[in-house]
């Protein structure tokens, strides 16, 4: 049974919430303990079973962060589904495929733009390793839900809810961008991209108030990339 949106008071659209600072930051305090220790421990179960490949492991250590993170933040501190979070099933039809094509264009017009300017080249890379298309799809698939979770989940819907939505969506893009540093291969002007890219899927979560617009987005805009022989965040296409 889908959750009563109304009853959401995790996401921007949900009634105003009266929490403290002091609430606010139990809350977030919380949710980021859960991330970090949901990442680590499926880090290492994924390595002790012997799959070291990269896409793997962070495909599915941040799936789990991500649905371990929201699912205790809404069970202890909302008592609501992790449903709620903004994953309801009636709005993903329109709002994930609304994403799909939205993504799959912005990818194609970014990419070709910074071919046709100079700024990239293409060139064959190593960084992903021999993945089969149909495995890759669901690995990004996984890897881009589980990025919205951990940075337009519960925690970015808690400080929108508190503060409104400019500051909590440029805070958690450049969080979204330090995490995309640490990719082999990235550039100043990759990660200018990807904080960029991080300020539309706050926006997408902000105005269409669930995440399956952001999501959709996401993951066809990681696809899109790999199908025209983009590395994500720096890589087989090379950044000048």
């Amino acid at each position: 049974m889908e959750p009563d949106r109304s009853q959401a008071a995790a996401l921007p659209g949900a009634p105003p919430r009266r929490m403290s600072l002091v609430e606010l930051g139990v809350r977030l305090l919380g949710f980021i303990f859960v991330v970090f220790a949901g990442q680590f421990g499926a880090a290492i179960a994924v390595a002790a079973i012997g799959f070291d490949h990269m896409l793997v492991l962070a495909a599915f250590s941040t799936g789990v962060a991500g649905l371990a993170a929201n699912w205790a933040a809404l069970h202890v501190f909302e008592h609501l589904p992790f449903l709620a979070v903004g994953l309801y099933p009636s709005t993903a039809p329109r709002n994930g495929l609304i994403g799909i094509a939205l993504g799959a264009l912005a990818a194609a017009a970014v990419i070709g733009t910074m071919v046709a300017a100079g700024w990239a080249e293409w060139q064959s890379s190593e960084a992903m390793g021999l993945v089969p298309a149909g495995a890759l799809l669901i690995l990004l698939a996984v890897a881009s839900l589980g990025e919205e979770l951990v940075f337009r989940g519960y925690g970015l819907q808690i400080l929108i809810a508190r503060f409104g939505a400019a500051g909590p969506i440029l805070i958690t893009s450049i969080l979204f961008v330090l995490m995309h540093s640490f990719n082999p291969n990235t550039s100043l002007l990759a990660l200018t991209n990807t904080a960029l890219w991080g300020v539309v899927l706050g926006m997408a979560l902000w105005r269409s108030q669930d995440l399956w617009l952001a999501t959709g987005l996401h993951v066809s805009w990681n696809g899109r990339q790999r199908a025209l022989g983009a590395t994500l965040s720096g890589g087989k296409i090379e950044l000048a």
